[in-house]
């Protein structure tokens, strides 16, 4: 019987940038990371983006408008399952090996027969299934 460690899950992320327009050109500018306010840890890009921190100052003193930018983006973290032989295996591929003891699991957890029985209903060699 297969044993989940965790099952499947999509992760849904989020970044901010406070958008600062160029004058000339609206679809160009200045943009920096924020949180979901807009709020811009000034500190840590004068410390570690001084070019960019001097493009901050430069946009506060020119009294630019500014507006938040979200961006949306999600991610699959793969089920995980205990091997019969304790080790964890994701089951994030068709076919995946547990690196202790090399036993096949499919991405649903079922493990499968071992290699050299592969493609012997098929006539296939097992090289070819893999």
């Amino acid at each position: 019987m297969t044993h989940f460690i965790r099952v499947r899950n999509v992760v849904e992320c989020f970044q901010y940038g406070l958008f600062f327009p160029n004058p000339n050109d609206p679809h160009s500018g200045c943009e920096f990371d924020c949180d979901e306010h807009g709020n811009v840890d000034l500190a840590k890009l004068e410390k570690e983006k001084p070019a960019a921190y001097a493009n901050w100052l430069k946009c506060h003193a020119e009294g630019r408008k500014s507006s938040v930018k979200t961006y949306r983006w999600h991610y699959t973290e793969p089920a995980a399952i205990k091997c019969a032989c304790g080790c964890e295996v994701e089951l994030d591929h068709y076919t995946n090996t547990c690196d202790s003891c090399e036993r096949d699991y499919n991405m649903s957890g079922q493990e499968l027969a071992p290699r050299q029985y592969w493609g012997e209903e098929t006539g296939e060699h097992p090289s070819e299934c893999f």
